[in-house]
């Protein structure tokens, strides 16, 4: 069986970048000639989402495979209520709403406001119930606690420990297909052979999920895969270190072929560091701003940290130094090193 393996998508409008990447989801389940899609929690951004039904079974009419949707915390209020998604989508709205077809089994782990050792209680109700002789797949949205967060990695969730569960939790079944987690596509060994998948976004929310998203499609008995979606909206992180030899012209040239590197329907995030000379470059700090500003509107003020060289060369430190090695006997190559380590010294400590 091939299967997509989404989540958090967090529709919201008809015709924004999220209902745009549902589409383009569906059509690559159509290219790929997927069995199911499993949309693995908040489909719906929020209940006043339900006013979008009637478009999504239109959008669902197209689509040549089964969607089973597990409700997240997002939406399992509008999903409770149980609302017509079109013939081909099944609602998993509880642990006993098993869904066969075949030999895979898709066990439902909904939304709950529980505990930990709740969370055991249903995971293992559902390990019970598995068969030896199928495929057995948990479908689960919440917290892995075996993993770092980060601020973001739960797109705009203020709260993120919730439905918090163990690694250890899901062992015995062959795959474990989650949502809730946005940043990035996660994967992690299940014992004894099995998999736990978070997809990741697959159209960024926030500001936080940075990079192209993706989709876990994969074929039952093999290991999941990360599948791009550089069509849908996402952020792209786009660096630039500036130092003491940067010039003006292929400074401008450098930005502009960097962003023609940016993949897809991205809007990018810039983040200007290093130091520059404001004598070679020939502008100050708010000219130097406000050129780059001119090739990269996206460019905010709190994402400009370069600074100027001069604030090193005049340091006292810096150049204190630099009158002691006059009266040392270094081989020139040698004492070029030296002040080089102490420049590189003295940027840290002033970052």
């Amino acid at each position: 069986m091939k299967i997509l393996h989404t989540a958090d998508i967090h529709l919201r409008e008809l015709g924004d970048e999220r209902w745009k990447a549902l589409e383009n989801i569906i059509n690559k389940g159509n290219a790929e000639k997927i069995d199911i899609m499993v949309i693995a929690g908040d489909f719906f951004d929020s209940s006043s989402s339900g006013a979008l039904r009637d478009n999504v079974r239109k959008l669902f009419a197209e689509a040549k495979f089964e969607t089973l949707v597990l409700p997240g915390n997002h939406d399992a209020a509008i999903l409770n209520e149980n609302i017509f998604l079109g013939e081909n989508v099944k609602q998993l709205l509880t642990c006993d709403n098993v869904y066969e077809k075949d030999d895979v089994v898709f066990y439902p782990i909904p939304f709950s406001a529980v505990s930990e050792s709740a969370v055991f209680d249903l995971i293992s109700s559902a390990r019970r119930q598995s068969d030896e002789q199928k495929t057995n797949i948990l479908l689960f949205h919440g917290t892995l606690k075996d993993i770092y967060y980060r601020s973001g990695s739960y797109g705009e969730e203020s709260d993120s420990d919730y439905m918090p569960a163990s690694l250890s939790f899901f062992e015995g079944f062959d795959y474990v297909l989650a949502g809730h987690f946005h940043s990035k596509f996660h994967i992690q060994k299940v014992a004894p052979a099995g998999y736990f998948v978070y997809p990741g976004s697959p159209v960024a929310v926030s500001r936080k999920e940075v990079g192209v998203r993706k989709v876990n499609i994969f074929n039952t008995g093999a290991a999941p895969q990360e599948t791009e979606l550089p069509e849908n909206f996402h952020y792209a992180s786009m660096p630039i270190m500036l130092d003491a030899e940067t010039e003006l012209d292929p400074l401008l040239s450098y930005i502009s072929e960097g962003k023609k590197k940016i993949a897809g329907n991205a809007e990018i995030i810039p983040i200007v560091k290093g130091y520059y000379n404001k004598e070679r470059i020939g502008l100050d700090e708010a000219q130097l701003f406000e050129k780059i500003k001119e090739q990269l509107p996206e460019l905010t003020q709190d994402k400009f940290e370069a600074k100027d060289v001069s604030i090193i060369l005049e340091d006292s430190i810096y150049a204190g130094f630099l009158e002691k090695m006059k009266d040392t006997q270094l081989p020139a190559a040698d004492a070029e090193l030296v002040k080089q380590m102490l420049f590189e010294g003295i940027k840290g400590v002033l970052k």
